[in-house]
């Protein structure tokens, strides 16, 4: 038989109640309960399967009220609530130190590593094509960009109290696009190209949900891209059926500088603890485009083929 491992837990709360946490090779959060001169005690919630009335389903088995209740029947006040607890370490955390609080006696909260605010710098680049399309009160105008790249920095937070599977994330791309459209006017002849040129520099906001388990865990995320275009052009060249320009025009006279959107994103990313990880993203995004004239309506699609590199630990 092997020499038993040594386990280091992290300290939650300390005092006459003392919660530690652990995070197992399994890949989940353990949590322990210790009494001063009593033995230490897990928290656990269980899901299980069971099955009623010939089907099955699915039920949470809330063994840590039952450990908490037992443990803090000094403070009657408490029982309550302790019935009403969910299972989460900011929960688990304020019922200790609400005990030692209501026993007398004081607790410390120290912010354990794994709980810190924690910030992860990277670079993101892949290919992007989109759709443009124009609506005027005539006809309308589609157009899609070929796969053109896209490239920038992207900043990842674990924010203390929150899950550990969720992470904010805020991007900095840069693009450049360009698009061409041809249709007929059959009741005049007149044969119409309208090519639009835009680069622009886009911060997406978003917000990410990892799967907690795997070397390899999908996740999915989304959220709300503010897009600040840096340059604009669109060029509206009207022929006849001699081939003759007649007309050649920006069919939006005065761009905005500025579009606002939203997107989601599947994705893959490695798992490795005190490494740089690697993720590969599809992602959609959808957006308002740069037309404020009241006569031409605009509306763009966006899709990403994305590969992102942690450039720190």
């Amino acid at each position: 038989m092997g020499a038993a491992e040594p386990v280091f837990m992290e300290v939650v709360v300390l005092g006459t109640a003392s919660l530690f946490y652990f995070h197992d090779q399994g890949d989940v959060d353990r949590y322990y309960l210790r009494l001063k001169e009593e033995p230490i005690r897990e928290l656990r919630q269980t899901i299980e399967e069971v099955v009623l009335n010939g089907r099955r389903v699915t039920r949470q088995t809330n063994e840590f009220q039952y450990v908490l209740s037992e443990a803090m029947k000094g403070c009657l006040s408490m029982q309550p609530e302790i019935g009403r607890a969910r299972f989460s370490a900011a929960v688990l955390a304020k019922l200790v130190q609400r005990y030692n609080a209501c026993v007398g006696a004081g607790s410390v909260a120290p912010v354990a590593s794994q709980r810190r605010t924690k910030v992860t710098l990277g670079v993101i680049g892949g290919l992007q094509q989109s759709e443009l399309v124009y609506n005027t009160y005539t006809q309308d105008f589609k157009a899609r960009s070929g796969a053109l790249p896209v490239a920038g920095l992207a900043m990842q937070l674990r924010l203390v109290g929150l899950s550990r599977n969720l992470l904010a994330r805020v991007e900095a791309l840069y693009d450049d696009q360009r698009f061409k459209s041809q249709s007929f006017q059959p009741v005049y002849g007149y044969h119409y190209e309208l090519r639009t040129h835009q680069s622009s520099l886009q911060v997406p906001v978003m917000i990410r949900y990892t799967f907690p388990k795997g070397k390899l865990r999908p996740y999915a995320q989304g959220g709300f891209v503010p897009r600040w275009l840096i340059e604009v052009q669109n060029e509206l060249t009207a022929t006849n059926a001699l081939g003759d320009v007649f007309a050649r025009r920006p069919l939006v006279t005065q761009p905005r500088s500025y579009d606002f959107g939203f997107n989601v994103a599947l994705g893959l990313t490695t798992a490795r603890e005190k490494a740089r990880n690697l993720g590969l993203e599809l992602r959609y995004e959808r957006n308002s485009g740069f037309s404020d004239d009241v006569a031409v309506g605009m509306q763009q699609q966006r899709y990403y083929l994305l590969l992102s590199y942690d450039l720190t630990k």
